[in-house]
């Protein structure tokens, strides 16, 4: 049986009690500044699943210290690491 395909949109925007995010597989679309502003957000892990990552998803998350994504086949936005520089 295969996962239940899911997005997520900006339920976590603005999160500050978040500092893991263990995707399971499913995820297929991740929406503009879903994660933007989880100012504890220290770890996130993305699924093979993932097909779309849109524009600033991870805008404002200065203590990412590590980030996994799928390899290849995924569709990006623009800035979606914006202000994430200071992480490494």
């Amino acid at each position: 049986m295969s996962a239940e395909r899911f997005t997520i949109k900006s339920q976590f925007s603005g999160c500050s009690g978040l500092a893991r995010l263990d995707v399971p597989e499913g995820l297929e679309r991740v929406e503009g500044s879903a994660f933007a502003f989880c100012t504890a957000l220290e770890r996130a892990m993305l699924p093979q699943s993932l097909t779309h990552l849109m524009e600033d998803v991870f805008r404002g998350c200065a203590k990412i210290e590590r980030l996994v994504l799928p390899g290849g086949g995924v569709r990006m936005g623009d800035k979606r690491f914006l202000s994430w520089h200071a992480a490494r």
